[in-house]
């Protein structure tokens, strides 16, 4: 699995993660609540769905550079083409009934 140096990997994006993780500091925020938004939206993508802490995470093999893509998805599928799965024999057959 690669990503590109400013993906978000996440389930949620920015925007919704924030609203559901720091639902009780948006509510008791004091000064502009739209800048306290934008502050905890930039920081939950910099520091938790960034691709970086994906790969730290172990989450994504490699951190590609967009020009060298192709590169890398035709070194895939040269792997994937040659690529045999062999089925397991079977344990158990059909009960006699």
């Amino acid at each position: 699995t690669y990503a590109w140096p400013g993906a978000t990997i996440s389930a949620l994006t920015p925007a919704a993660a924030v609203q559901v993780l720091h639902a009780k500091e948006l509510r008791q925020g004091t000064g502009d609540p739209n800048a306290v938004r934008a502050e905890l939206e930039s920081t939950y993508a910099r520091d938790v769905a960034s691709g970086l802490c994906a790969a730290a995470d172990g989450m994504i093999n490699d951190i590609v550079n967009p020009a060298e893509t192709r590169k890398y998805v035709i070194a895939a599928l040269e792997m994937l083409a040659v690529k045999r799965v062999d089925m397991p024999l079977r344990k158990h057959g059909n009960m006699p009934l």
